[in-house]
């Protein structure tokens, strides 16, 4: 027997999206959504670069003000959003070599000298890797 051919109201209901299709549309879209807020929401968030001599906090500056300020021989510059060591008198320059940092949580530390910098801010402290 040959197959029948469907009736137009019936390719209508076959074509008519199910609940699950909806629910399942709804949430492919929502997943980058929420993703995408949450990327603008730590955008938003101000870091701010401390600078530390002898353990005592010298400098708080916003990354968004650029300054350039001399502690113990140590230069550290901010500008255009991140911070780092331009200069040091000490040995290995290592704290120099560090370059630029501008996420939460980052850090240069020079020993010599007692200096340390470190990056903070609202948004979310930068990882070398994460797990869900």
């Amino acid at each position: 027997m040959p197959p029948t051919i469907p009736e137009p109201e019936d390719k209508a209901r076959l074509l008519r999206p199910a609940v699950a299709d909806l629910l399942l549309a709804v949430a492919l879209l929502a997943v980058p959504a929420v993703a995408l807020v949450s990327l603008l929401r730590e955008r938003g968030a101000e870091t701010v670069a401390y600078v530390y001599s002898n353990q005592r906090l010298v400098l708080a500056q916003p990354l968004s003000r650029d300054t350039v300020i001399d502690i113990h021989n140590v230069e550290v510059e901010v500008r255009k959003g991140r911070v780092r060591v331009a200069h040091s008198d000490c040995p290995n320059q290592i704290c120099v070599r560090r370059g630029w940092i501008s996420r939460a949580g980052q850090t240069i530390v020079c020993v010599p000298n007692r200096v340390v910098v470190e990056v903070k801010g609202s948004g979310r402290e930068w990882l070398d890797a994460e797990t869900f």
